[in-house]
């Protein structure tokens, strides 16, 4: 099966709705959408025969549910990343640096420029008339794009002998932020003298950085194991801690109820306090003893489903944040997902969806079920929505079941649609 690139129609940004796909050739390794087009930057996808795929491929998405191929760059096949300025797009090859290729008429590209220094491995970025790129072996590089025909290297920061460069990077104004891959820190380097880049200050916090987004005077870092930091840059040569959204845990589960935020890591509920988010604080710990999949919070209980084919749908009571409680369980051999509704909890998975009566949390009763379940599901109103698979005598689909539950004991189906061939069936 091809690589699919998903178009999610976010306007409503409570209910991200799928509204089309597209499917690759090669493997999708850089997006950049503009002005009802989409740029995907591709290397050759060699896990299938012949190495397909590989180069940059614009796309019209002026329809997203119908979106058209117009043009395909072969010129290089192993693009990591593309960013796309005025009519020209800036891509960076694993094996040949930077190129320029010009898009003002996206059914007919061509190359402009390029300069070549025979291996990339990171991330890009571009301010007024500078490229940066970022190489985990050789340093950070600072373009002169002024002629796009003709990119200059004036400048080179290599990596220091405590630290190798990062993957990624972000520039605003006269400073770059550098970090990921090998770099332990975020690095912050000053580029008003493109000849000289600097590095002008450290941040010890962020360490297994995978990627990185400015706005305004804030630097935003999703961290592995750790979550999402939000960092004042307002100085750059002293960045602070605004807050910390996430958990010290890589394989933790998060919910958000009002003033509280719960996670899960391995056998413990943690429970914070959200109200000063320039000062969070850890509340109440409850010990669960499991390892969580899925979870859903109201104001008076915690509800979490196991690892799929472990043990089932577990309650805590959270009604007080500093002493919270596990107050009930119900055993299912197989758990993808899970939310409520009322006093009813709805648990789907590969052996079908639950409907549970959990309005005495030690005593949790079986209402209702449906043979099919899936990986995931919402309740709105009466009705259940489920991603689940469907197959034929050929092949299996993912896609949507809609189920009527204005009688929780009898569900009954409304709706299946096929949405994406996901694989063959044997």
């Amino acid at each position: 099966m091809p690589p699919v690139v998903w178009i999610i129609d976010v306007s409503n940004p409570d209910i991200p709705l799928q509204i089309g796909y597209f499917y690759s050739v090669g493997q999708p390794t850089g997006l950049f959408a503009q002005s009802g087009y989409l740029y995907i930057a591709e290397q050759q996808d060699c896990s299938r025969p012949g190495c397909l795929g590989g180069g940059l491929r614009i796309v019209d998405v002026k329809s997203p549910a119908n979106p058209v191929e117009v043009s395909c760059f072969w010129d290089a096949r192993r693009f990591l990343d593309v960013l796309v300025v005025d009519n020209l797009a800036y891509l960076v090859d694993a094996n040949q640096g930077l190129w320029i290729v010009d898009v003002s008429d996206p059914v007919d590209t061509r190359r402009v420029g390029s300069y070549g220094f025979g291996h990339f491995s990171g991330d890009l970025a571009v301010n007024g008339s500078y490229a940066y790129l970022v190489d985990t072996d050789t340093g950070l590089w600072v373009m002169d794009i002024h002629d796009p025909a003709d990119p200059i290297k004036v400048g080179i920061l290599p990596p220091d002998f405590t630290s190798k460069i990062g993957w990624y990077l972000d520039v605003i104004g006269d400073f770059v932020y550098v970090g990921g891959g090998f770099l332990p820190v975020l690095e912050i380097v000053e580029v008003s003298v493109p000849a000289q880049p600097a590095v002008v200050s450290r941040f010890g916090g962020p360490g297994n950085v995978v990627n990185m987004d400015v706005s305004g005077d804030k630097l935003y870092i999703p961290e592995w194991g750790i979550g999402l930091w939000a960092l004042d840059i307002s100085n750059p040569r002293a960045i602070k801690t605004s807050s910390i959204f996430g958990t010290w845990y890589p394989n933790a589960e998060v919910e958000v109820n009002g003033n509280y935020a719960y996670l899960h890591d391995e056998g413990r509920l943690h429970i914070l306090d959200l109200s000063d988010l320039t000062d969070v604080q850890e509340v109440g710990v409850c010990e669960t003893s499991i390892s969580v999949w899925d979870m859903v919070a109201d104001d008076q209980n915690v509800y979490m489903v196991s690892e799929p084919f472990s043990q089932g749908l577990f309650i805590a009571d959270v009604s007080d944040p500093g002493n919270p409680d596990l107050v009930g369980s119900y055993l299912i051999t197989s758990t993808n997902a899970v939310t409520i509704n009322g006093d009813y909890v709805f648990v789907t998975g590969g052996l079908g969806l639950h409907i549970l009566d959990a309005s005495e949390p030690a005593n949790i009763l079986q209402v209702g079920y449906y043979p099919q379940g899936g990986n995931d599901l919402e309740v709105v109103g009466n009705t259940i929505y489920q991603a689940t698979l469907f197959c034929d005598e050929i092949d299996c689909y993912s896609g949507l079941q809609v189920l009527d539950i204005s009688d929780p004991t009898e569900p009954t189906l409304v709706l299946q649609r096929k949405v994406a061939l996901t694989a063959e069936k044997h």
